[in-house]
Parts: C-alpha cells; structure tokens; sequence
C-alpha cells in the first residue's frame, strides 16, 4: 500500500476560503487535506483528534474510524472533494484551557484500494 502524502491547510469559511494562520473564535474553519495522487487508490481520513499544546495535554477524540464527527456542534464529518482531497468544517473553532491558544489537529490519513473505478466512503448518520 503506498503511503499518503498529503498537505494540511486551515482556511477560512469553507474549502475555497483564504489560508489562516491565526484565528478568533468567532471565525469559521475548514481544515484542507490534500495528497499526492497514487494510481488505483483513494484517500481515507479517519481517527482525528485535537489537543492542546501543553505539556501533558491529552488527545481529544472529535473523528472517529469512519470519519464521523464525534462532536457535531463543533465538527463536521470528512468530506471528500475528490479522490485525493478531504476536509472537515470547524464552524466554531476551539481552544483548551492554558497559556496558549494553539491547538493541534492529527489525523489518520491512508490511502486505500479503490473498489473499481469510484471511491467508497462511509455515510455518516
């Protein structure tokens, strides 16, 4: 299986919206994954957790292993734009408790073995 290669952006307002760096709470994300093409495969965007950036900080599970939201006021589920391109909406951005306002975003990203000629994802309820 060939690995995913792939960019993280943070845009503003939806998939097209400018490139964020730093945000106030009351601005709505979208979080932009693209990867580099590979024949016969699609990409998959799973297991997706926030965390503070302090020490100790624990993960915090908003996507899980189909990529549904866990947290549906704070995160849509993945959405897939093409074969290579994902993304998950943020409209009320969040932060942890602490000295810093930074958050980490992670997630699972693999590319897998497309079923025919079309990707199948999961439908989320």
């Amino acid at each position: 299986m060939p690995e995913a290669k792939c960019d993280f952006h943070v845009r503003e307002n939806g998939p097209d919206g400018k490139l964020v760096t730093g945000v106030s709470l009351d601005t709505s994300l979208f979080y932009d994954i693209t990867c580099k093409p590979s024949k016969g495969f699609c990409l998959r965007v799973s297991n997706c957790t926030v965390t503070g950036d302090e020490k100790g900080s624990v993960p915090y599970p908003i996507i899980d292993q189909n990529g549904c939201t866990l947290e549906e006021s704070l995160f849509g589920h993945v959405q897939y734009r093409t074969d290579y391109q994902a993304g998950i909406a943020n409209p009320y951005p969040i932060r942890f408790r602490g000295a810093s306002s930074a958050v980490i975003f992670y997630c699972q990203t693999t590319l897998e073995p497309k079923d025919g000629t079309k990707c199948e994802h999961f439908t989320c309820k």
